[in-house]
């Protein structure tokens, strides 16, 4: 409760008594890299510490607490290469509940600052680590997965599946109702990429452009299911591509209902591929599975590596956006890195100005 020095002693002693024990190495370090006395801090010794605890157990946790180490010795750099592997690590995990934390932390570091606890209760980490202690993986069974949240807002009224016919310009919409429905949503509120208290752009850069002919070559996606906790969402996705599936998700905002992420699944060239992906892939895995046609995307750019799309979305997914691969039909082995999926090209654009504000090189294109 605040008694720093006592604390430091008691994690000093417990590995005197066991120079295996991970967790006394790992809350060592982070108390002498983020404690708000600074006669406690000690960033040299915190690294050693920190880099023991990684040697025990490469963990996410770990790596959190030596970029912070990092951060207090002034290696700035290092912290910032460290962050990112933490962040990359808890990505691939499925473990989502500390990103937002970890992503304050790595833009910290970025600022070139280092991490500060303000209190004692700040001195417990944001994450336990991975095996050990915490909420596990989700378990996905019969789509109950994604579940209404507490606030349970207005849902989309219930209708027959419908595909719009990807030779029309704009297929056509529902609003939300007030009648309740299974917490999959068939049709979830209008893409906007916005939170709720922005107002949206009326102007786009002029160097953005949206493709005038054609109808993309893998238009068609399954929607799953949609929430209103962008963590939880992201606990789903990530059983589902353990399961061998390629899903994404993209983040949408209703005026009355709020944010919401919708989970999608797949990239298909047409709607039957879709309803045949499924009948043999997800029969009695969800409840009630949509095909949607969403020909708009905004691509990052490309890459031939597994591992750069797994550096992009880590990065992306950091700052609250999913990253996922399309094949480059000009370029057969080369992936596209495109973040959204949308029914309209205005709602492409509206997203690539927000990026492109941002310092990134993004353009539009049909998927």
């Amino acid at each position: 409760k605040g008694d720093y020095e006592k604390a430091v002693q008691d994690y000093t002693r417990a590995i005197d008594c066991n120079p295996q024990l991970t967790r006394a190495y790992n809350q060592l370090a982070w108390t002498l890299s983020v404690c708000p006395n600074p006669k406690i801090r000690n960033g040299s010794r915190a690294v050693d510490l920190a880099k023991k605890a990684v040697e025990l157990e490469p963990s996410a946790y770990h790596y959190d607490t030596l970029a912070a180490a990092y951060a207090e010795a002034g290696q700035f750099k290092d912290a910032v290469k460290i962050q990112k592997r933490a962040l990359l690590m808890q990505l691939t995990e499925g473990r989502t509940h500390a990103l937002e934390r970890y992503t304050e932390r790595l833009r910290s570091y970025e600022a070139k600052k280092p991490w500060r606890e303000r209190n004692a209760a700040g001195m417990h980490q944001a994450e336990a680590p991975s095996g050990k202690t915490g909420p596990g993986p989700i378990t996905i069974t019969a789509m109950a997965a994604v579940d209404t949240p507490v606030e349970n807002p207005s849902p989309a009224s219930i209708s027959p599946p419908q595909v719009p016919d990807p030779q029309k310009k704009e297929p056509p919409e529902r609003s939300p109702s007030s009648k309740s429905e299974s917490p999959v949503q068939r049709q979830a509120p209008n893409e906007t990429a916005s939170k709720p208290t922005e107002k949206v752009e009326t102007s786009v850069p002029a160097a953005l452009a949206s493709p005038t002919k054609g109808i993309g070559i893998t238009p068609f996606s399954i929607i799953i299911g949609a929430s209103q906790y962008r963590q939880k969402a992201y606990r789903i996705a990530m059983k589902l591509r353990s399961k061998g599936d390629a899903p994404f998700i993209v983040r949408e905002t209703d005026p009355i209902t709020g944010e919401w992420y919708k989970i999608y699944l797949g990239n298909f060239s047409s709607a039957l591929e879709a309803w045949h992906y499924i009948d043999t892939r997800l029969k009695h895995r969800f409840r009630d599975p949509q095909i949607a046609y969403l020909p708009y995307a905004v691509m990052l750019g490309k890459s031939s590596s597994p591992s750069e799309n797994r550096n992009q979305e880590a990065m992306f997914m950091s700052k609250g956006y999913w990253v996922y691969a399309a094949d480059d039909p000009k370029r057969p082995g080369q992936n596209r890195l495109l973040v959204g999926a949308f029914e309209k090209d205005a709602q492409a654009l509206e997203l690539a100005g927000r990026l492109q504000q941002a310092g990134e090189n993004v353009q539009v294109v049909l998927r």
